[in-house]
């Protein structure tokens, strides 16, 4: 399995597994949430970290913020 298949293989089962939880940062990791499938964005990220870094796959968090224009945005919802 190559490393692109690998990716993309842990990230659909945490998709289709892992309840979103609406919350703000990490409130439970990676342990609880995987134990619990359900987490906020912070915990699945976690999660889904800690199964690369399993997998020996490089991982680590990234975070920012993405600002659109009004006309950009309502065109993408």
């Amino acid at each position: 399995m190559s490393l692109v298949s690998a990716c993309a293989s842990q990230c659909t089962r945490r998709r289709n597994n892992i309840r979103f939880v609406p919350s703000y940062g990490s409130v439970q990791g990676a342990d609880d949430t995987l134990n619990k499938l359900a987490g906020n964005a912070f915990d699945t990220s976690s999660l889904l970290i800690a199964l690369y870094r399993a997998a020996n796959i490089p991982a680590r968090y990234a975070y920012g913020t993405v600002e659109l224009s009004s006309k950009l945005g309502s065109d993408t919802i």
